[in-house]
């Protein structure tokens, strides 16, 4: 295209313009009203079910002062972008540049993780968002974790096995314990450092419970820290967030 084109098309490139400019501002505005009116639902939900909300979006200056805090915060950012890559994360210095502007700081407080946590039926419990996949596969689900009081005395994880699973044990050697119950032994991908006691600790009722457990979905795992399940269908609605506490909460309390 030669500037003779371009002086015969210049009213269109200049509608463009005019469009590009004031409808973005529009676009993303409209973005973060949804994203906080999403959240204002999030925070009601975490006080119906007597949970702590937590958004960093309501301490971005903490975060950046506290070594600690950023931490936490970047590790929560992972959860939500796993693609992130923290080997080279912006430093406090740079992130507190980047939230001096008040659109990015806008941006900012509606995309920032968010925790609920608390105690639900006398049980630690968290609920945070995590994304799968990445591009158009992309998906965000919510994960429910129940806890223990105190952490297992050993190392272990437990989770439905899968397709990479079996490679990793071929390629890489990895210890697949058997607990000796056929059926388990083969649902499942156990890892750990003390075999011997997360063999007796799994007995038989802890099986039964943790096979009912872990096949409620795909990406569902125990470790010592408690069991964890993820569900991709639920936001903000109450009712199902109260069922799913319910329902983890009971398990976690049968595994003690």
């Amino acid at each position: 295209m030669n500037f003779k084109d371009l002086y015969d098309y210049w009213p269109l490139i200049a509608v463009g313009v005019v469009l590009i400019l004031f409808a973005a501002p529009a676009v993303i505005k409209a973005v973060i009203s949804s994203s906080n009116k999403e959240r204002q639902k999030m925070r009601e939900t975490a006080s119906m079910l007597g949970l702590e909300w937590h958004d960093w979006g309501n301490s971005l200056d903490e975060l950046v002062s506290s070594d600690a805090h950023y931490q936490q915060f970047l590790e929560d950012l992972q959860a939500i972008l796993p693609g992130m890559n923290l080997n080279q994360p912006p430093s406090p210095e740079k992130l507190r540049k980047i939230l001096a502007n008040p659109l990015t700081r806008k941006l900012a407080l509606s995309a920032l993780p968010w925790k609920m946590k608390g105690k639900y039926n006398g049980i630690p419990v968290t609920i945070t968002p995590v994304s799968r996949g990445s591009g158009e596969n992309k998906k965000t689900y919510i994960r429910f974790s129940a806890l223990f009081e105190k952490e297992l005395s050993f190392q272990v994880n437990i989770a439905r096995e899968k397709f990479a699973d079996k490679l990793t044990k071929t390629i890489k050697g990895v210890r697949d314990i058997q607990t000796g119950d056929p059926e388990f032994d083969r649902l499942f991908f156990i890892k750990g450092d003390r075999e011997a006691e997360i063999k007796t600790w799994l007995n038989s009722q802890r099986r039964e419970v943790l096979t009912e457990a872990l096949s409620a979905c795909d990406s569902c795992f125990f470790n010592s820290k408690g069991l964890h399940q993820e569900v991709s269908s639920i936001k903000t609605d109450y009712t199902l967030y109260k069922e799913q506490l319910d329902s983890i909460t009971k398990m976690l309390s049968l595994l003690n």
